[in-house]
């Protein structure tokens, strides 16, 4: 049993002596994904978005250029990457400022560039095929429309 936060509160005393949990150290990095060089969990990705989600809901936006949601992106980008290579696609990069993903070996056919924030929406179903076809894109965008999230894509356009 945990502690939420990793530390007993004052109206959860009965848990006092309940293991005191770093979710960096302890929870993450037993994840099946969570390497050294890629620390993105499930966990942290799909916090994220959802946050948005909420904030969306509510009719309030949140800070988009934060840890947070590059590290969301961090899961997102390679993964919307995975799915245009398994669908036989040609090679494909993701541009987001430092990061940078790639869907096989060789010169990309196309390229889509934009702010984390924008690419962690679309790729995690927050924005609509016009939306996405009409993001930073230097070749042609639609043969990718229909990978660019597992989740699907919304028919009407999503505005935040």
């Amino acid at each position: 049993m945990c502690v939420r936060g990793g530390y007993p509160s004052a109206d959860n005393k009965r848990n006092a002596d309940a293991p005191k949990l770093n979710w960096t150290r302890d929870v993450f990095t037993r994840l099946a994904n969570h390497t050294d060089t890629h620390k993105a969990t499930s966990v942290g990705h799909d916090l994220i978005t959802h946050y948005h989600d909420v904030l969306q809901a509510l009719g309030r936006q949140g800070d988009r250029d934060t840890a947070a949601v590059r590290m969301g992106l961090e899961r997102y980008g390679p993964f919307f990457c995975e799915r245009a290579e398994h669908a036989g696609l040609p090679v494909l990069r993701v541009e987001a400022g430092p990061q940078v993903w790639q869907s096989g070996d060789g010169e990309p056919v196309a390229v889509l560039t934009g702010s984390a924030f924008d690419l962690l929406r679309a790729f995690s179903g927050r924005r609509s095929a016009a939306q996405i076809l009409s993001m930073d894109w230097t070749g042609d965008a639609e043969p990718y429309v229909s990978v660019v999230s597992p989740y699907g894509l919304p028919l009407e356009d999503v505005s935040e």
